[in-house]
């Protein structure tokens, strides 16, 4: 292996290497090399011309003395090469080359080279392990565990795949339990986000309470709270399962009044590198059109937040869409659609935003990646 190793550094050093021995075979076959065969106290015309050329620069002398005193215990192919290209010109040119030798040949060095390659793999994983923290996403953790199986960070990769926002089946369970609560028993239980929180728990227990005459609504088991960031306790999903199947059993035997529209909390994400600000239009309880802005985002949060009235109330809409108009604050740049509305003086092209669900809140994500 370190052979192998030490053969690719080689080869990458080979153009380097290919100078040297130039310059190397032409001292050899030079009549003063001939006459003195290159021994400490001889000087070569070359060596000659690098003493007046290192006169004239000042410090040249020290700085190739001092990197033929480096060289002499260097493990680099590529600083040895470029010590024979740029300074040996005499003696030590072929002090330099035979210690090349060595190294390309696995005479010396193999131990630090396997350390350099060890070290330079560990750099490389915990780069990529950033990389995986940064993105934060189910992907980037197992795109990361198939790089490095064994690494250091491998188990903290797969403690966060197994945190319940990468759980498919207990985020398909929860959200199944939500909608049965929100949509059919009318309860509050917060968005529907396929986390199993307290909104859900105390909708659960309501319904239990104001069914407890019923006997298909009173043997219901009530889940554990589960943190998005939180590892899926062990028989949650099984024993939720359940809880979903006599959730069912209960609705079906209960009188459920009809269900009033639910409000829309507008969330608003920036994911841009730049301040900007926006005004959204949505349509409220009250079944008029309201104008609402201008609220400054400050860049790259990459959380959602809920936008307020100027009296701190959040701002809801009723219906699955509503309509928004963002610019960056410095800079020329906006989004907007077709939809021309006035508002504070000033005509702006309005984009709609249109809810993929019924069930979620009305969220809107800004990016400027291309700028």
């Amino acid at each position: 292996m370190a052979i192998a190793l030490i053969s690719n550094r080689w080869r990458e050093a080979r153009s380097g290497l290919s100078i040297a021995l130039q310059v190397f075979f032409s001292i050899l076959a030079s009549p003063a090399s001939a006459e003195c065969g290159l021994t400490d106290d001889c000087q070569s015309p070359s060596g000659e011309i690098l003493l007046a050329q290192a006169e004239a620069s000042g410090d040249q002398v020290l700085t190739c003395a001092d990197r033929f005193k480096t060289v002499l215990e260097s493990c680099s192919v590529d600083l040895i090469s470029a010590y024979m290209r740029e300074c040996g010109t005499d003696s030590s040119l072929g002090q330099a080359f035979e210690r090349f030798r060595q190294i390309e040949k696995g005479e010396i060095c193999e131990e630090e080279i396997l350390a350099e390659q060890a070290g330079l793999a560990e750099q490389q994983q915990q780069i990529a392990w950033q990389q995986a923290q940064s993105s934060d996403t189910r992907g980037a953790y197992e795109s990361f565990l198939e790089r490095f199986p064994s690494g250091e960070n491998a188990p903290f990769a797969e403690a966060a795949l197994r945190q319940s926002r990468f759980n498919k089946k207990y985020r398909q369970v929860t959200a199944e339990i939500q909608t049965l609560l929100s949509e059919e028993a009318c309860l509050d239980s917060s968005q529907i986000d396929g986390f199993f929180g307290e909104s859900s728990q105390r909708s659960l227990k309501t319904l239990i309470e104001k069914n407890a005459e019923q006997s298909r609504c009173t043997d219901i088991n009530v889940p554990t709270v589960v943190r998005s960031r939180s590892e899926v306790p062990a028989g949650w999903i099984p024993n939720s399962e359940k809880t979903l199947s006599r959730l069912k059993q209960c609705l079906s035997t209960v009188e459920r009044p009809a269900c009033k529209a639910p409000d829309y909390f507008v969330y608003v994400r920036s994911t841009c590198k730049y301040a900007f600000r926006i005004f959204v239009v949505v349509y409220e309880p009250s079944g008029d059109w309201a104008y609402h802005g201008w609220y400054d985002i400050e860049p790259g949060h990459n959380q959602y937040s809920p936008l307020a009235r100027d009296d701190g109330s959040p701002i809801v809409t009723q219906i699955d869409r509503l309509f928004y108009y963002a610019e960056l604050i410095d800079r020329d740049y906006s989004w907007s659609g077709n939809l021309v509305r006035s508002f504070r003086g000033s005509e702006y092209g309005l984009r709609e935003e249109t809810l993929s669900s019924a069930k979620d809140p009305a969220r809107i994500s800004l990016g400027c990646s291309n700028l």
